[in-house]
């Protein structure tokens, strides 16, 4: 109508009234403005229920709604034109005040439906002195529904906050044409003009008089929404000069008031437009009506944003692409879970001490709290998979985490980015052929140093136990004397929680404290131009020293290019207490070809060297 300078019909109409008053037929109280806006009621007395016209059941039929009786087909139809839901009691069986209040404990309801439903104290409810009767914007109560012989109708219009409905609906498991449109949120205008429209209808198509006036009670009446839309915005925001006077003619045919102040204009958006809020809003329905081929083309214009650094993002997808290079599956999973499932892989008394931050509104009870870890989503995916036929599963998680605090730093948690692997089943050999082996503590050693080499850093791994891994075969990782993670093998108890009859090799990283312990970026490194001399060395030391310290101290000599690990002995031919390690040790030098005699040299000195410091002896 604006566009082609038309008039807008006005919603709703004004029904037939009798001489009685409808405040002495009906009464409404609200506990809580803030759940309940606005309720109205009106009262229509000697109506006849029965079928409603043809027109209007076919109109209801195309809008794919079932016609019932003309009574509740009249508030369906209404609730198609306007959009706003009603609800007709039977006024005979209404028992004095109605009250919009919560549940109190232990009230139980009737639906229409005919489910007896348990009430919860934040369900919001439509009561009358006998107790409830509806639940408010989802579904009418049985007792009081619209029957055949039912000659007095009480018609409920009110505008609820969307969030208890929804939370009642879901709750509930009650979806309704109501409450997913209360769920959206309604003008509280709209609540009055909805119900002087179904009373005009229902006098016309059911008989009957109505009463004079409307119990209206809207304790906090909101105030019309007024923007100020300056002049230099709406050109900014157009690209195009629009004149004041069809500016004010545009916005005046869409049902806005405007007054101008200087060169600015003082919008106030009429009460069915709730979505206006900001002048770039206004500007847009002024583009509407003046058309939006006016808009010039131009090229377009502007700064180039200038990209931010974002360390640990980046961090994240390389760490996600090194892992899924390795040959891991990445998952996804929901951040929530529940108290029962973190149980099973956090120490006994942790989650009492320290609660993870539980959900005030629930959607199920499987996603109560926020998860502190990423182990038992990943158990769980190795399960699934292991009873759909899996006889090898290599997956990755990366995500968030969420610790409690109770400290200064207020009441959110600490997230953390973490990743986290868990590889189960059989290996297989570089053909594909399955191995009588299964994927143990070594193999997830493995995927982390191809990490490792991949982010070009080296993790060192020390003797560690942590809380549903197994001892013995679990390690923490640092990264220059930083811990980072930890990797090992899950206990057999944390694998029977969660129903897992295969070993499970598992790595966790935190990404934040990776990122913080990685080193600067090196620079080029001179390609050695002259060969290597290659030497093994066996030596012999206390079964508590580690492996990585002694390739640590090996790789600290000038001439050694690199080292590593190629047989541990332990056995009838060393001491008790005592063990083997054989290292594969390259010479290399970068001004000269070595000799053999300057790798003998060299590595006597590593040897006194790890003697003094390690009580390493070389092995006969």
């Amino acid at each position: 109508a604006a566009i082609t300078g038309g008039s807008v019909l006005p919603h709703g109409g004004e029904p037939a009234e009798g001489d009685a008053d409808v405040h002495d037929a009906a009464s409404v109280a609200i506990d809580d403005p803030d759940l309940c806006a606005r309720y109205t009621a009106t009262v229509v007395e000697g109506v006849t229920v029965g079928p409603s016209p043809q027109w209007m059941q076919e109109r209801l039929r195309a809008a794919g709604q079932r016609p019932i009786n003309n009574v509740v087909d009249v508030t369906n139809y209404v609730m198609l034109e306007l959009g706003n839901p009603l609800h007709a009691f039977d006024g005979d069986e209404i028992q004095g005040t109605i009250v919009v209040r919560l549940a109190r404990e232990g009230e139980r309801l009737t639906t229409l439906d005919g489910e007896d439903r348990e009430l919860t104290t934040d369900t919001l409810l439509i009561t009358d002195d006998g107790g409830p009767i509806a639940l408010a914007g989802v579904m009418g109560g049985l007792d009081s529904e619209v029957a055949e012989g039912t000659t007095r109708v009480l018609l409920e219009a009110a505008q609820f906050d969307p969030a208890s409905i929804r939370r009642t609906s879901t709750r509930l498991r009650l979806r309704s044409e109501a409450s997913s449109r209360f769920e959206r949120g309604l003008a509280p205008e709209l609540a009055a003009v909805a119900s002087r429209r179904a009373t005009q209808l229902l006098v016309e198509v059911c008989g009957g008089t109505a009463r004079r006036g409307m119990v209206d009670v809207y304790p906090r009446p909101q105030a019309a929404s007024t923007v100020t839309l300056t002049r230099d915005r709406l050109d900014t925001v157009l690209g195009f000069h629009v004149p004041d006077d069809e500016v004010a003619s545009a916005l005046g045919t869409l049902g806005f008031e405007v007054a101008r102040d200087g060169a600015d204009f003082e919008v106030t958006a009429p009460w069915w437009r709730t979505d206006i809020a900001i002048p770039d809003d206004v500007a847009e329905e002024v583009v509407r009506i003046a058309g939006y081929d006016r808009l010039p083309a131009t090229t377009v214009r502007g700064r180039v944003p200038v990209h931010e650094p974002a360390p640990g993002h980046d961090l994240r997808e390389r760490v996600r692409r090194a892992l899924a290079a390795a040959g891991l599956q990445e998952t996804i999973s929901y951040s929530l879970t529940t108290d029962e499932t973190l149980r099973r892989v956090q120490p006994e008394g942790d989650l009492d001490a320290n609660p993870p931050l539980r959900l005030r509104n629930t959607l199920s009870s499987d996603h109560e709290v926020l998860r502190t870890s990423l182990r038992h989503s990943l158990l769980e995916t190795v399960d699934r998979n292991l009873r759909a036929g899996a006889d090898e599963i290599a997956i990755f998680e990366a995500g968030r985490v969420y610790t409690p605090r109770r400290d200064a730093d207020g009441p959110l948690p600490a997230e953390r980015e973490v990743v986290t692997g868990a590889l189960c089943g059989g290996d297989r050999d570089r053909w594909g052929t399955p191995l009588d082996r299964p994927l143990d503590f070594f193999d997830a050693k493995g995927v982390v140093d191809e990490l490792g080499e991949r982010l070009s850093i080296e993790f060192e791994y020390e003797t560690h136990d942590e809380h549903g891994l197994q001892a013995g075969r679990c390690a923490r990782l640092s990264v220059g004397g930083a811990a980072v993670g930890v990797v090992g093998e899950v206990h057999p108890d944390t694998l029977e929680a969660f129903g897992v009859e295969q070993p499970v090799a598992l790595f966790e990283i935190d990404l934040a404290a990776l990122l913080a312990a990685m080193p600067a970026p090196s620079g080029a490194e001179p390609v050695p131009r002259f060969p290597a001399v290659e030497q093994d060395l066996a030596l012999v030391v206390d079964e508590d020293v580690a492996a990585g310290d002694l390739q640590t101290r090996i790789e600290q000599s000038r001439l050694v290019a690199g080292a590593r690990v190629f047989d541990v002995y332990r056995g009838d031919q060393l001491p008790e207490g005592k063990k083997s390690i054989a290292f594969a040790i390259r010479y290399q030098a970068l001004d000269r070809t070595l000799t053999t005699e300057d790798a003998n040299r060299e590595q006597g000195r590593i040897v006194n060297r790890l003697a003094r410091e390690l009580g390493a002896e070389v092995r006969a």
